[in-house]
Parts: C-alpha cells; sequence; structure tokens
C-alpha cells in the first residue's frame, strides 16, 4: 500500500502535507484505506482457504488493518473513509469518499498467535508491523506458527543494500540486510484425509484446530457420516458423532481431542467439524471433508497419530527456502 512519506490530496486539500497529519497515521491513509477497501471487496466472496499478505504500510491499529480485519465504529469509537477523487484501471473517478461501515473479517495472524508485541520495522528508534499476513477464518484455524524473521529491521542501514552508503565496505552474501523490512513465516497444518482406526480397547480420537473466535463454554462437535452413494439416499445411513465442551487450556492450546465412543468401522466417510455456542444453537464455525477410516499399519515403523500431527516450527526454519519473502522497496 502506498507509503506514509508520499503526498496525497487529503494532505493537499487540508495544507498538512508538509506536516504530520493529526491522526499520526501518516500520509495517504486514506488511500491506504481505499487500497484495503478494494482487496476485501475483491475477495469477499472467494470460498476456501484465504490468506493475504503483504507490505501493508499501516500497523495494526491502524485505519488500513482495521478495514481488512474487525472495524465497527461502536468498538474502535471512530470513522473511517477511504480517499476521494480515486479510480481502478482507467475506471470510474470516484469524487466522493467512502465510509467503512464494517472490517472485511480477516485474522491478523500475528496478533493472533503473539498479541500486538510483534514488529517487522524499524524507525527512528521505534518497532512496529507495517507487513502483515491476514487470513480468513477457516485458514487462521489451521495455522500453527508465525513469526517475523529479523534479519532486515535490526540491521544497521549501512548495510541496507549492497551498493547503499557503504562504498568499499565489505559486502556480505548471507541473508541479512537482504532489505528493510523482515519477511514472514508461516507454518500451516492442513487436516489429514486418511485416519487410523484405533486399536482394540482403544477410542477414536479426531484432533480439531479452533477457530479465533472460539471462547471456552462452546460445544465442538466432530460427526462421521458413511460417504456412499447408497447411504446418501438411505435414510438409515451409519453416522457417528462426539462432542467436548471447550474449557480455557483448550483456547490456550487452540486445538482440542473430540473422542468417539462407538469406533466406526473401516471405510471412507464425510467428517464434519463443528463449533457452536454454549447453547448449541449460533454456529461459529463448520467445515467438512472426505476421510477415509483405515487400519493402522503393524510392523516396526511408528504408527500414524489419528490426527496426522503437526508441523513444526523447527521443520518450517529447515525449509525456509520454500517460505520466504522478501520485500524490497
Amino acid at each position: 500500500f502506498k507509503s506514509k512519506g508520499s503526498e496525497c490530496i487529503e494532505e493537499w486539500i487540508a495544507g498538512v502535507e508538509d506536516s504530520e497529519p493529526a491522526d499520526l497515521q501518516g500520509n495517504c491513509n486514506n488511500f491506504r484505506v481505499s487500497a484495503a477497501h478494494a482487496v476485501g471487496e475483491a475477495l469477499k466472496d472467494v470460498k476456501g482457504y484465504m490468506l493475504l499478505m503483504g507490505d501493508l504500510n499501516a500497523y495494526g491499529m491502524e485505519d488500513p488493518l482495521l478495514t481488512l480485519t474487525d472495524y465497527s465504529k461502536e468498538k474502535y469509537g471512530r470513522d473511517i473513509y477511504t480517499a476521494g477523487y480515486t479510480t481502478i484501471n482507467g475506471g470510474e473517478l470516484q469524487v466522493e469518499q467512502t465510509q467503512i461501515k464494517q472490517g472485511y473479517g480477516l485474522n491478523n495472524l500475528n496478533t493472533l498467535l503473539h498479541g500486538t508485541d510483534t514488529f517487522s520495522y524499524t524507525y527512528s528508534g521505534e518497532l512496529g508491523n507495517l507487513d502483515h499476513a491476514l487470513a480468513s477464518n477457516s485458514l487462521a484455524q489451521k495455522v500453527v506458527a508465525i513469526e517475523d524473521w529479523h534479519i532486515n529491521s535490526l540491521e544497521s542501514n549501512l548495510f541496507e543494500y549492497g551498493s547503499k552508503y557503504t562504498g568499499d565496505m565489505p559486502k556480505y552474501k548471507d541473508a541479512f540486510s537482504a532489505s528493510d523490512h523482515d519477511p514472514v513465516i508461516i507454518a500451516i497444518d492442513l487436516p489429514d484425509t486418511d485416519i487410523d482406526l484405533p486399536k482394540a480397547g482403544e477410542n477414536l480420537a479426531v484432533d480439531v484446530r479452533l477457530p479465533p473466535n472460539a471462547v471456552a463454554g462452546d460445544i465442538v462437535t466432530v460427526s462421521l457420516t458413511v460417504a456412499t452413494q447408497a447411504a446418501a439416499v438411505s435414510s438409515d445411513a451409519k453416522a457417528y458423532s462426539a462432542s467436548k465442551t471447550l474449557d480455557q487450556t483448550d483456547i490456550k492450546a487452540r486445538s482440542v481431542n473430540v473422542e468417539f465412543e462407538q469406533a466406526p468401522e473401516q471405510g471412507n466417510y464425510q467428517l464434519e467439524e463443528k463449533v457452536t455456542d454454549s447453547t448449541g444453537n449460533v454456529v461459529k464455525f463448520s467445515s467438512a471433508r472426505a476421510v477415509s477410516m483405515t487400519q493402522p499399519e503393524t510392523g516396526t515403523t511408528d504408527s500414524k497419530d489419528s490426527d496426522g500431527g503437526s508441523f513444526g516450527f523447527g521443520a518450517l526454519i529447515a525449509m525456509l527456502g520454500l517460505g520466504l519473502f522478501r520485500r524490497r522497496r
């Protein structure tokens, strides 16, 4: 999005283009809101997993980020407007500003997993996040780790770029000072489609990763329905269901094991995960996928966990080359 040091028409109209705007969000804040609004409108009807990453040139509590996440005037107590006199790709000129009524509901992953004490950029000795990873509810549920890799923001700007300021000083080919912003690394654990049946005397347990809006007292229900065409039209199709009420330990772990009292038979099933409020009437999250129930392998090799495990952050670092995003000005 447009940088805070740029010049935009709102500052020119207000006669403050050479001074800090009163809201301290930098120049071109309304123009960045326009960009956020355009992105939100373009993505609002997209189904399935969605991840938005980039240098948004706005901190987490500033208007552009609130527009993309959880803004409402009731919650934040201020009005948010797009810029005026804007056009997209040569389209119709929008002279009037548009008031933002509601955010687009994406989740700021750094805030979700770490709170507000994260940063990807430094300026005049102050730290903050201008670079963000935002996800839909369905994908945010499956994020197990996110980190800003501080190879740039804490480095001296004498080494910011290979030929900037440094003259004949030594140049290095490592990752440090590759840019002025830090890259973000994300680990995502997508659910297994193959689940091992439990051993004799054990219960089937399905690990459910919780959505961002889950709270203690909510009810998680996992249902298994035989996924055959015959079963689909049969009134006595076999179905299995198990539920668990969340406590604070589950919320902190962001996942919960739901155990079935009755073990299903081997075969193909439709697995549905549903999170409701404590009354069971308000559905907060639901997803479904096809799974195959199979007998666990026997032998000397380790059998798979029933939930497929998770992708650890150490393994993520080892595969850094696949997940590194460098941002250059």
